[in-house]
């Protein structure tokens, strides 16, 4: 099993990275992390969010989005995978995309959704703390299914780092939506050091693309990502969905 130091801190979890309070739960919450050949990364975020999540009672589950080897890494897909795989299991009212690389520092800031599509990482610690100007929705965020369905998703044109979050900001403004977002000092993160990852190119077309975000969002999203399922493995703190994008 992996992790097991993970699952001995977390004994009331259930298989897959399940877990419902023993009161009336806030709400209940998909967390969804797009995932590629970052297990160190993986175990400690996991170190950390099982027990914020907990301490604030909600009932959630939480899915790693395991991308194959084959292709460049593709974070929105992977995000609109996490999305369409979770909902298949369960009835969500909120789905939170976590990038692997954050770690939550504070037990207040809570892991919810609102009104408006919650950016949740505003205070991460390589930006000491503050709000980055131009900022998107990247790190980490969360959306009910409705806000979802009105942006149609993620795009699944960003092939490599960058862009699918500015692209993601352009939809809310598009279709009239906020975002809304918490205090730096009260939503702080540590932002783990990773060096570059060879099988994922900075993506040098994203400017150009963001230009025709408006054009292409209806067709471009959660329903129109390609992929096949290989396998999925119910660990004791996630559930692994492993998975090949496009056809």
């Amino acid at each position: 099993v992996m992790f097991d130091d993970v699952a001995a801190e977390n004994p009331y979890l259930e298989i897959g990275g399940y877990f419902k309070p023993n009161t009336k739960p806030r709400g209940k919450l998909a967390v969804i992390i797009p995932f590629r050949n970052r297990k160190f990364h993986l175990r400690v975020l996991l170190h950390y969010l099982h027990p914020v999540l907990q301490s604030q009672r909600f009932e959630y589950c939480i899915y790693v989005i395991n991308q194959s080897n084959k292709g460049v890494f593709n974070k929105g897909a992977l995000m609109n995978v996490g999305y369409l795989e979770a909902m298949k299991r369960h009835n969500y009212s909120c789905y939170v995309f976590h990038d692997v690389d954050l770690l939550p520092e504070e037990h207040r800031c809570l892991y919810t959704c609102s009104d408006d599509v919650r950016h949740i990482s505003t205070g991460i610690s390589k930006f000491k703390y503050k709000l980055v100007g131009g900022v998107t929705v990247g790190g980490v965020s969360a959306f009910t299914t409705a806000q979802l369905q009105r942006v149609n998703g993620w795009s699944n044109r960003y092939v490599g780092w960058g862009g699918e979050d500015d692209d993601m900001a352009i939809r809310i403004r598009a279709h009239g939506m906020r975002i809304r977002r918490p205090s730096p000092s009260l939503c702080k993160f540590t932002s783990l050091p990773h060096g570059p990852d060879p099988g994922n190119p900075l993506n040098k077309k994203r400017f150009n693309m963001l230009r025709h975000t408006t054009k292409e969002m209806f067709g471009d999203g959660v329903n129109s990502v390609e992929y096949s399922v290989l396998g999925e493995t119910l660990q004791a703190t996630f559930t692994n969905i492993t998975v090949e994008l496009g056809k």
